[in-house]
């Protein structure tokens, strides 16, 4: 089975979720008393959960795609890294 990363998917899930992503995550880290590695790896958590849940609702819910869409997630929420545009 071939798979082709598509950053329409990373868009869709940053579209859905987005502004809730960043309020349950600001939301956790703050009732968890959390900072720094902690803090990240719950920005992780809650960008698997959001990527899972896209993919099932899909009906297309694979290891593989599941991994990748989520580490773009938790880049794009963490500011890492890009791989969508930026509205100009």
């Amino acid at each position: 089975m071939t798979f082709n990363f598509d950053p329409a998917v990373v868009t869709a899930i940053l579209a859905l979720f987005g502004i809730g992503l960043v309020y349950v995550i600001n939301l956790l880290k703050n009732l968890l008393k959390v900072a720094d590695k902690p803090a990240v790896l719950l920005v992780l958590a809650v960008s698997a959960a959001a990527t899972a849940v896209v993919l099932l609702v899909a009906g297309g819910f694979a290891l593989g795609p599941f991994i990748i869409y989520t580490a773009a997630v938790f880049g794009e929420m963490t500011g890492w890294w890009r791989l969508t545009k930026k509205p100009s």
